[in-house]
């Protein structure tokens, strides 16, 4: 809880662990982020920051500075992009989630009743 508040009070997050970077991007704010695994990159792409992805491993300072500048200007735009993706998100899992209760439990009556004893 108190990772998902620093990220969600910060203006612009720099993460290289992925699990930092899921925080940044759940809170909607704008990141760039070091990948050091292609999981980064395609949680970036689907979030709509792919063009804020730089590689851990090749680290350019020039271009990283590029990339975070880049970032704090389309900030605005990147936070609106943020929460409509993490809404479809939402929307996506919750549909898995039902989708995976009707079929491990197929009964059409979910609710639970109380039975009186014999």
């Amino acid at each position: 809880a108190d990772l998902m508040n620093e990220m969600a009070a910060a203006d612009t997050v720099v993460a290289i662990r992925y699990h930092n970077l899921i925080c940044a991007l759940k809170t909607g704010t704008p990141v760039l982020a070091l990948c050091y695994a292609a999981k980064s990159d395609a949680l970036m792409d689907r979030m709509g920051l792919g063009a804020y992805c730089h590689p851990a491993r090749e680290v350019d300072a020039d271009r990283l500075l590029e990339q975070f500048r880049a970032l704090e200007k389309r900030s605005a735009e990147l936070r609106q992009t943020l929460t409509e993706r993490n809404l479809a998100a939402a929307r996506q899992l919750e549909h898995q989630f039902t989708s995976l209760t009707t079929a491990l439990f197929p009964a059409t009556d979910h609710a639970h009743t109380l039975r009186k004893a014999p």
